[in-house]
């Protein structure tokens, strides 16, 4: 629409401010909360009668869909029923979308009038859609890394004028400011940028539910276990009536499903029971006497005889059978085909004369004249009981039966095992799902329990509603006996050899770690869904919740924070990340967030001038994500370019742009090593860990799932990819020796695919810096003979090693010291007791030395402010001629000394200590020899 036909047509500017004011008014319901000038603009044309123009709205509406063509909730509103925004009305959604613009782009301002404020905001819609139809992908464009480097470039020749903020096109000037921004990127870059088509991605709506098994949960498994238990030995028995097994079976259905109507407990036991029918053995014998005086007495025809011999074969039948009933034995239908399949195996076999009664009859009926001619023997028919009937439980009816009740079917081994879970909270299926794994998997105790089963165990433990935060019993890290400080990483530069543990929440809440054996510490694990992070319940800043990362930076050992997605809901759908600056915004407080409570980290700026600062919740964040989301190249840029601000968020030297050793954040990622050997990731491949190299510290190579859920699929690549023995070997499918061999094959040819992977050729340029920060994930509940075998190659391999997960057993703990921290031969044996004891006090003072640096600043403080004072009060000088004075330094120097020697950071700057040591005792020296001399002038 021409602009100039549509203000004639409005006759003239006259009545353009009026109609676009009104046209803003209505908007007023749909404003954004933050948009206070946008607001208080149309408050001020609140009851202005021009009425709407549909020439007007013709215009708005299209440049609108120029605009936000690639916004989602645009399009979700342009394809709504009713006041559309393509029927040319000025109506309630076309009025909300104005709004928006108006707040994107700063329409507002302080000093415009209404004229103004009408005239800018028709302007701008008219030059933001031309520029949305000359570069469609400005908006991807500006949130991208390409741009911003040009942009500080043209900052820094004082080409462009420098952006007041981020993240909003306003802050780039007005919207022909902007253009032309554009005009002069998009002339002098050849490249287009490849953009982010989810620039606009709408809230990912979340269900607040978590995992948690209470004690009525606990006690209702307990249930089930003892009459599953039951119920199964029941299958190992028979019973002889079937008011017999119903007085069994009764109770211990009404413990699984709770007390049912008569009909339907019926109906159930009928399910569960098995018949199997009796067996009989019917044979015939022949009384001649018998035969003779029934035919004497009674002359009758062949035909009558027949019957009636028939009718007497019937009544004997139901004679026994009452006789059978008497006996507690019931004659079922199964029991008369049982009959008649042994009667005609009798005619068939014709080892006996044996014949039954209708055969005879028939018999008889055939030969008339035979039967009328002489007088046969009369027939007698018995049965004797071969085998009475029995009943007995169906193991697949029992299984039906957990299936339609969801009936969770745990052996007590299985329920002990669980009982550590009971009251921990879980924010997500895949936590609750990673501690079933290291529970039952680890303890081979879930071969029994099937998919189903797990499903029904889900379901149990799902709670709705948001994770409870209370914490019952604050978490608590023990040094082992003796245990002194980590090795000082910044002594050991590029050898660092990086020893990481992980830790889960759930786990005991008393935990003795050997912390000179560890470098740093994870936090298993927050949780992420959508954009939204929570945290476990006991990670709180307030002492004494948080007494557990003192305890482990006092040994010098640094605790990082696992960031693990929810993968999938237990809905099957799967939740995408938001990977925007809400998300790294919570991730970095969550670390950055200062501990509480503790007197020392107030006082640690000021006493180390700076250089360190107050400690916090956690020293790293280590992602534990599921990216098989990301599909596209677009996916990849936006998880790249996220990772890279985040790291910029956390801690990015500006003396560099790459992940430093020492940094004071550092950022790890856990990589499944399966699907990066296998390529099976879209994302994990070598060259995208080689575009984000540069900001990560540290790639931990997890060859195993730690989720229950994953281990399906994992087996499934192990028959593809390693031939069915290795999955035989893992489900237990051969005999010991030969599954640790197998297994042991396994995991070892895995560590070792790794680093060919890594040594191929195409990688040559690229390996040794992705190499050179990566570090395996060894499984330390694997059987002992597997586990030494990983530990070895690992050791001799790869610069490190991370452990799943503590706390250690004491022979795992000793294996991996024998591995990996072999002790140092003393030269002279002599000096052992020395080396020992020196060992010992220093394992002592070294967790203690910010209390000790506070007792040399105090001595220092001390001796100053005594020695400023003698300068003024002469009697206060007699002291320093003392010898008890002399005594004092003499103690208070090797105290200091000593401190230094065990305080890793004195041990890094000794040098320049000893120098000003030295600088301070000449300093005395010549001090006090100046004072000789001046006393020797004196009478």
């Amino acid at each position: 629409m021409n602009i100039g036909r549509f203000l004639y047509r409005l006759n003239g500017l006259r009545l353009l401010p009026l109609v676009m004011i009104s046209l803003l008014f209505c908007g007023l319901s749909q404003a954004s909360p933050s948009s206070q000038l946008c607001q208080s603009q149309i408050d001020k044309t609140k009851h202005d009668p021009i009425l709407k123009s549909r020439i007007f709205g013709d215009l708005v509406q299209s440049n609108l869909a120029v605009i936000y063509k690639d916004n989602a909730s645009y399009q979700a509103d342009f394809k709504s029923p009713g006041e559309l925004l393509s029927d040319g009305k000025v109506g309630r959604i076309t009025d909300k979308w104005l709004g928006y613009f108006c707040d994107e782009f700063n329409q507002a301002s302080k000093e415009s009038s209404n004229s103004d404020f009408v005239a800018n905001m028709l302007s701008s819609l008219v030059t933001v859609a031309q520029l949305t139809d000359n570069y469609p992908l400005w908006r991807q464009a500006l949130a991208s890394d390409e741009f911003q480097l040009w942009l500080s470039q043209q900052i820094k020749l004082k080409l462009i004028s420098e952006p007041t903020c981020s993240g909003l096109p306003a802050c780039y000037g007005t919207p022909i400011q902007l253009h032309s921004i554009f005009d002069k990127y998009y002339l002098q870059e050849q490249e287009q940028v490849v953009a982010d088509p989810r620039y606009y991605t709408p809230p990912v709506k979340i269900v607040d539910n978590y995992y948690l098994l209470e004690s009525n949960d606990i006690e209702t498994l307990t249930t089930w276990s003892k009459q599953g238990s039951l119920l199964q030995a029941a299958t190992t028995k028979t019973f002889k009536t079937d008011t017999e097994i119903g007085a069994v079976l009764s109770p211990i259905l009404t413990g699984l499903i709770g007390e049912l109507a008569s009909d339907k407990m019926e109906s159930e036991l009928t399910k569960l029971i098995t018949v199997t029918p009796a067996q009989y053995k019917v044979t015939k014998t022949k009384d001649s006497s018998a035969a003779v005086k029934a035919n004497t007495a009674i002359p009758k025809s062949t035909e009558e005889s027949a019957t009636k011999t028939s009718t007497k074969t019937k009544d004997s039948t139901a004679d026994d059978s009452t006789a059978m009933h008497d006996n507690s034995t019931t004659i079922t239908e199964d029991t008369a085909k049982a009959k008649d399949s042994t009667a005609d195996s009798a005619a068939d076999t014709k080892a006996t004369d044996t014949k039954s009664v209708e055969n005879q009859v028939e018999t008889k009926v055939a030969d008339k004249s035979s039967a009328e001619s002489s007088v046969q023997p009369a027939s007698v028919t018995t049965k004797q009981l071969v085998k009475p009937a029995s009943y007995a439980v169906n193991s697949e009816a029992i299984t039906q039966l957990y299936q339609r009740y969801s009936i969770v079917s745990l052996s007590s081994d299985q329920l002990k095992l669980l009982t550590p879970l009971a009251d921990q909270s879980f924010a997500n299926l895949y936590l609750f799902q990673v501690a079933l794994k290291d529970l039952l998997l680890a303890n081979s105790a879930s071969t029994q329990l099937k998919s189903q089963g797990l499903i029904d165990l889900y379901q149990v433990a799902k709670k709705q509603g948001k994770v409870p935060t209370e914490v019952n019993n604050p978490l608590q890290w023990n040094a082992t006996p003796d245990c002194g400080c980590a090795d000082n990483i910044a002594l050991e530069g590029l050898n660092t050899r990086f020893y990481y543990g992980f830790y889960q929440y759930w786990q005991e809440n008393e935990l003795t770690i050997d912390y000179s054996k560890l470098t740093r510490l994870a936090y298993f694990s927050a949780s992420i869904q959508g954009n939204k992070v929570t945290t476990p319940p006991n990670w709180q800043a307030d002492k004494p919740n948080s007494q557990f990362i003192v305890n482990a930076h006092n040994h010098r050992v640094k605790v990082d924070l696992v960031f693990s997605n929810g993968q999938l809901q237990s809905s099957g759908e799967e939740v995408s990340i938001l990977f925007n600056d809400d998300l790294i915004d919570q991730i970095v407080t969550t670390v950055k967030t200062p501990l509480r409570g503790y007197a020392i980290n107030k006082f640690k700026p000021i006493m180390s001038l700076g250089t360190s600062p107050k400690r916090t919740m956690a020293d790293g964040v280590t992602l534990n994500l599921d990216l098989r989301s990301l599909k596209t190249v677009a996916d990849f840029e936006m998880f790249i370019r996220f990772i890279k601000k985040l790291k910029q968020q956390l801690y990015l030297s500006e003396k560099t742009d790459m992940a430093g050793i020492e940094d004071p954040y550092y950022l790890n990622i856990l990589v499944p090593a399966y699907d990066l050997i296998d390529n099976s990731s879209s994302f994990y491949t070598i060259d995208n860990l080689n575009r984000i190299e540069p900001y990560i510290n540290l790639f931990i190579m997890n060859f195993d799932s730690l989720s229950i859920s994953e281990q399906q699929s994992i087996n499934e690549q192990v028959i593809d990819n390693h031939g069915v023995s290795e999955l035989a070997a893992e489900s237990g499918s051969v005999n010991s020796n030969e599954q640790v061999s197998s297994s042991t094959t396994y995991k070892v040819s895995l560590l070792k695919e790794l680093r060919t992977q890594l040594g191929d050729k195409q990688y040559s340029d690229i390996a040794g810096k992705i190499f050179n920060k990566t570090i395996p994930l060894i499984n330390v509940d694997d059987k002992f003979q597997e586990l030494e075998q990983v530990l070895n190659y690992s050791k001799w391999s790869y610069l490190g090693a991370a452990f799943w997960s503590y706390p250690l057993s004491s022979e795992v703990s000793e294996l991996i010291n024998s591995t990996y921290f072999v002790s140092e031969e003393v030269e002279f044996s002599a000096l052992v007791p020395a080396v020992t004891l020196a060992t010992k006090v220093c394992n002592t003072l070294c967790p203690l030395r910010w209390q000790l640096r506070v007792v040399i600043y105090c001595l220092i403080g001390l001796v100053l402010i005594y020695a400023v004072a003698s300068i003024w009060a002469f009697r206060l000088r007699q002291l320093f001629s003392r010898w008890y004075f002399l005594l004092f330094m003499l103690a208070s120097a090797m105290f200091i000394m000593l401190v230094f020697s065990c305080d890793p950071y004195w041990k890094e700057q000794q040098q320049l200590f000893i120098f000003i040591f030295v600088l301070i005792v000449f300093a005395a020296n010549v001090i006090r020899q100046r004072e000789k001399n001046n006393r020797s002038n004196l009478p």
